[in-house]
């Protein structure tokens, strides 16, 4: 709620309470930021010009961005309310227009004075000139994606095919799009890179079932049931030990089953092929298969 107002003045009256401005000289050294880092860097400058810094930014309930032409965002007001602790109930962008900024200001006095918001953010930033030196260097500049068809199709991905496709980006590019992914799929993918290039864990999915080697079969299928919405495949079920170290694994197929060895998904230099001996140990070793059997 906004603060009492002095006696005699409606509670509601619009008021420009901090204003702030930042120039980016790439051309006398200083560093590039993007256009979203620009708005939150003057935002946090006219909350400091209002007085009351980031307990001003906290309550932040709209923000209002003019159309950015030298980075094209999604919404680049979620993104500035990200970076300036704010929870914005709304945000808005603009089309290309000169009478924008106006409007803006016009609407954000109407909200106030109605009720619907109390605490509007309204700014603007352009970043041509590093753009432009960028293009001339051919150097990535490893800014926010938030592109709807891009976003969209990598986070579609399952996180091992991410981390293929990543495996083949410029790392600037590969940093853009994890850092478009919402925060369950970007950790499984950083999971999955976190494991040496060429090795089993770099190329499998996170989203797997596991099953412990005491189970029976019926309480198998029990576990592999309620997991059945988390997992992208069941036709391969690792089991483990305590260590949740994978010595085999149980696949399934129409007409037939099959058992075969995956190694070791946490300890390097074991070869899977040499991993367990089916034919010498099968007996010892428990394993379940689903599916159908001739």
């Amino acid at each position: 709620m906004p603060a009492p107002a002095p006696s005699g003045l409606d509670p509601r009256l619009p008021v420009l309470v901090g204003v702030g401005q930042l120039n980016v000289r790439v051309d006398r050294g200083d560093e590039p930021l993007e256009p979203v880092a620009m708005l939150a860097e003057a935002a946090r400058r006219a909350g400091a010009d209002a007085g009351v810094g980031e307990r001003l930014l906290a309550r932040v309930d709209t923000i209002d961005v003019v159309d950015i032409l030298s980075w094209r965002y999604r919404d680049p007001g979620a993104l500035v309310g990200a970076r300036i602790g704010a929870r914005p109930r709304r945000s808005r962008l603009t089309v290309a227009g000169g009478n924008y900024p106006q409007t803006l200001v016009s609407q954000a006095a109407v909200d106030i004075a109605s009720g619907t918001a109390d605490v509007v953010l309204i700014g603007g930033a352009e970043a041509w000139r590093t753009r432009s030196a960028a293009r001339r260097t051919g150097d990535e500049l490893a800014w926010t994606v938030q592109d709807d068809d891009v976003a969209a199709l990598f986070a579609g991905l399952e996180p091992d095919d991410r981390v293929e496709l990543l495996d083949e980006l410029p790392a600037s590019v590969a940093l853009r799009l994890m850092r478009g992914l919402p925060a369950r799929e970007r950790d499984m993918t950083a999971g999955i890179l976190g494991y040496p290039p060429g090795s089993i864990g770099r190329r499998m999915s996170p989203e797997f079932v596991a099953l412990r080697a005491n189970l029976t079969a019926g309480q198998a299928l029990s576990v592999v049931t309620q997991r059945l919405a988390d997992a992208e495949t069941v036709y391969t079920l690792p089991v483990t030990d305590d260590q949740r170290a994978a010595y085999v694994a149980a696949s399934a197929a129409v007409g037939g089953c099959s058992l075969f060895c995956i190694g070791d998904f946490h300890r390097e230099g074991r070869e899977s092929a040499d991993a367990l001996r089916a034919d010498e140990r099968q007996q010892q070793t428990p394993f379940f298969i689903l599916g159908g059997l001739r």
